[in-house]
């Protein structure tokens, strides 16, 4: 009999060790991860000079996003969202400046780019955490906010008109500036350890025209574009 008692003790004591190794432990909330951006400008005087894809030059305006964040509720997550935007283009376009009074002349740029930072606090809200379905509970509602870096240049071939017949000269243009920007965006985000994502978005980028400068930056109202984000990450 002691023998019986004994083994169902150690069947049980076995059964509780198996149940406590494979519990799953509890998360911290926080999650940490990158992502990878296309951008499309909207604004045609940004657009024109940085297209979405230069099949010439093998150029495309990417953005590159760590974030880490904290998930307060099953409903809201916090992140801080920086990115580093790096835009180029072959120069294949070119726009009319007026540098003096009353005279425009054609301005190419050869090559341009735009290199710019944006430092964002971002809120996501998960509206279907109720769901029975995982995938539903995925998807949110993002906005996010701040200040972004922004930093022009290139040389401008400058010629008296479009027809680009008469080269008058060859000047190197530069211009850091600082915008506010906002991002708003619908996505999806798994919530396994190792997750993965996507994200669309419209970033609003407004530009003060003071027209210093034969830049885009300078020339156009804003900077705004669509985004596409790919992101992977790790929940703790």
């Amino acid at each position: 009999m002691k023998k019986y008692l004994l083994f169902i003790l150690l069947v049980c004591l076995a059964a509780n060790l198996v149940t406590a190794q494979t519990k799953v432990a509890k998360r911290s909330g926080a999650y940490a991860g990158l992502g990878y951006s296309f951008l499309i400008y909207t604004n045609s005087d940004v657009s024109s000079i940085y297209p979405s894809f230069d099949f010439r030059t093998g150029s495309f305006n990417t953005e590159i996003n760590p974030y880490i964040g904290m998930k307060l509720s099953d409903a809201v997550s916090l992140e801080f969202s920086p990115s580093i935007i790096y835009s180029k283009s072959g120069g294949s376009k070119g726009f009319y400046y007026q540098s003096v009074p009353t005279v425009n002349y054609y301005y190419l740029p050869s090559p341009a780019y735009i290199f710019a930072i944006p430092l964002n606090l971002k809120m996501k809200l998960f509206p279907f955490t109720k769901s029975g379905s995982v995938i539903s509970k995925g998807l949110f509602l993002g906005v996010s906010a701040g200040a972004m870096f922004i930093r022009e240049e290139y040389d401008n071939q400058i010629y008296t008109n479009e027809n680009m017949n008469v080269l008058l000269n060859i000047k190197n243009v530069s211009n850091t500036l600082w915008a506010p920007n906002t991002l708003i965006s619908i996505g999806y985000s798994s919530d396994q350890q190792f997750s993965y994502g996507f994200e669309l978005g419209y970033r609003f980028v407004p530009l003060s025209i003071k027209r210093d400068y034969p830049l885009a930056t300078s020339l156009a109202s804003n900077m705004n574009a669509v985004i596409l984000n790919l992101r992977i990450g790790i929940n703790f």
